[in-house]
């Protein structure tokens, strides 16, 4: 009976051996102008969920493919879709070079950001506008961020040179924590109150290679905190943007900007980039009155902010690693870090910004079905108070009989509610996994954070920095995706997060 059953079984298997014939499709991707091959590029068969991402010379080999007729289909950012219908009949099938060309129109172009896989932006289930490279390379300003006042869909708000903001949904704010901003798939906010970074990012502006803005709440992969919308930077390759780039530049309000970015390939398994920026200026010449009651009588009268510095000041640079692995996988290594001097405008005046210091240091795994990461997040400052609770301090002191060096001395002390001093620290993780069943496509993942917020006992209940708070937070998250035909897809997501308070 043993025996029996053995033939049975190796009978089984050699039929089922036999019966199918598997081949491997390959091709190299290229730039249809520049003939430079394209890294990254993703290339699926339809009705199948087989596919290849291209490796450092732009070639890509997806193995397994049964013989039938197929549309390959190839999707790289910032380029019009590819396809091609192509057979397989029993042996390899080399397709040779394979030319893109860049999107010239919106609904041509590639995002990320909707599902974290390249599509279509009119395929991807949120609704996502773009800033294009040539948009960025277009602005003759330091700070990318002014593109955003163009973006349809989105609130701007301009409150001095670098003091902007944006609103996607709800009411108009100077000081939204509502729209979550991401950098490279890094949450790129405030550890201790989860604002949005904005002018303390780390990124310089010539290594931005496009800005992906997802209008409402579409953004389920990101976390729980981007129901209102999210801005999402994406810094560029460096085996596709090699080179040197220096930028400098002077205009009104005494501003000042040199900006250097270099990134190279080193051979078929490591590249690498930096960048840096250096720029300076000065606020407008204005002041946000402070209104105080000073006699007693429940009369305000307005008085300028006290010590009010208009000196803007920024210094950042990044550095990363590319690493090549086999099967179009990588791993990148990232680090950045910058230190700012600026005005803030806040919904309860204006915020003196002074050295705040900003640093990460980034890991991440891609490949044809995987998506990890892992990073760690700095903030620091020891200089930075609020200008309206100064300057209410400082003329409490004076009517007290304090002389103005006293005043001026305590105006700042941590006591009365003016300084925001900030030594916390955050760590993320994250897996994610996706794969496509013939017409379906699913995506799961799962995220942690854990943050460590001090604020010297300046604006947080930390204890005077002795007893940091710390906080952790666990989500899940999974989105399908079903092709109805060519005209429709039906998208479902869900999320489920725990946090510790």
């Amino acid at each position: 009976m043993k025996k029996t059953f053995t033939i049975l079984f190796v009978g089984m298997l050699f039929v089922c051996f036999r019966s199918y014939s598997q081949s491997a499709v390959s091709g190299s991707v290229m730039d249809i102008e520049s003939g430079d091959p394209l890294i990254g590029a993703t290339a699926m068969l339809s009705g199948t969920s087989k596919g290849a991402t291209t490796d450092a010379s732009g070639k890509f080999t997806i193995q397994g493919v049964e013989d039938g007729s197929y549309t390959l289909t190839i999707t790289y950012v910032g380029y019009a879709e590819f396809s091609k219908k192509i057979t397989v009949s029993g042996a390899d099938l080399s397709l040779g070079n394979l030319s893109m060309e860049e999107a010239i129109f919106a609904f041509d172009q590639v995002v990320v950001s909707g599902t974290r896989q390249a599509e279509k932006v009119t395929e991807t289930p949120a609704t996502i506008e773009i800033i294009s490279a040539k948009d960025l390379e277009e602005l003759p300003s330091f700070n990318p961020g002014e593109l955003l006042a163009r973006v349809k869909g989105v609130d701007f708000v301009r409150a001095g040179v670098v003091g902007t903001g944006i609103n996607i949904r709800g009411f108009n704010s100077n000081f939204n924590s509502k729209n979550l901003q991401v950098n490279d798939g890094r949450f790129a906010t405030l550890i201790a109150t989860g604002l949005p970074m904005g002018p303390l990012t780390t990124q310089v502006k010539e290594d931005v290679e496009r800005v992906e803005v997802i209008l409402g709440p579409n953004a389920a992969l990101y976390g729980p905190n981007a129901h209102n919308g999210l801005v999402h930077t994406i810094t560029k390759d460096p085996r596709s943007s090699q080179g040197t780039t220096v930028a400098v530049g002077a205009g009104n309000q005494s501003m000042f900007t040199a900006r250097f970015r270099h990134a190279q390939v080193v051979n078929d398994v490591l590249s690498f980039k930096v960048s840096g920026e250096y720029t300076r200026a000065e606020e407008f010449d204005f002041a946000d009155s402070v209104y105080i009651d000073r006699n007693g009588d429940g009369i305000k009268e307005g008085y300028e902010e006290y010590k009010l510095d208009n000196n803007i000041e920024f210094l950042r640079g990044e550095a990363a690693a590319y690493i090549s692995l086999p099967n179009a996988s990588d791993i990148i290594i990232s680090a950045g870090g910058s230190n700012s001097t600026y005005l803030s405008p806040t919904n309860v005046g204006r915020n003196q910004i002074k050295d705040w210091k900003i640093g990460y240091i980034h890991a991440r795994y891609t490949s044809n079905r995987f998506f990890a990461q892992v990073y760690n997040t700095t903030s620091y400052t020891d200089g930075t108070y609020a200008i309206d609770q100064r300057t209410k301090n400082y003329y409490a002191f004076i009517d007290a009989g304090m002389s103005e060096a006293e005043a001026e001395q305590l105006s700042l002390d941590k006591a009365y509610g003016a300084p925001f001093d900030d030594e916390s620290k955050r760590l993320n993780a994250e897996v994610q996994y996706h794969e496509k069943f013939g017409s379906t496509g699913v995506v799961v993942g799962a995220q942690y954070q854990r943050d460590n917020a001090n604020s010297k006992g300046t604006y947080l209940l930390d204890n005077d920095g002795n007893d940091p708070i710390i906080v952790n937070q666990l989500g899940v998250y999974g989105q399908i995706e079903q092709e109805l035909g060519e005209a429709f897809k039906l998208t479902a997501a869900f999320r489920g997060d725990n946090h510790e308070i």
